[in-house]
């Protein structure tokens, strides 16, 4: 029986490459939304920044919880326009 030839030694399904490109789940902040992303980090640590995985997404400062939350488009833009008439009703309310 003729011996069979070696292949190329088997390459790891997660290549330094391919794992950089892994990230840490996180969900949507807004309220009865269950959408969710990965938060990527590039590289090795200490981390100065991140990527979404998805387009969209935001990280938005709570400094008064001493957190950071995430938003997806949709309700980070529901979030916003709340904010601006909130800020409207403020300023009606100095005249």
């Amino acid at each position: 029986m003729a011996k069979k030839g070696r292949g190329s030694a088997p390459v790891s399904a997660s290549s330094p490459e391919e794992s950089s490109k892994k990230g840490t789940p996180v969900r949507c902040v807004g309220e009865d939304c269950r959408a969710t992303t990965l938060l990527v980090f590039p590289g090795s640590g200490p981390f100065v920044g991140a990527q979404f995985k998805d387009k969209g997404w935001s990280a938005l400062n709570e400094p008064d919880k001493g957190e950071i939350v995430f938003a997806c488009q949709t309700c980070f833009v529901k979030e916003m326009e709340e904010s601006e008439e909130s800020d409207d009703d403020l300023d009606d309310e100095d005249a």
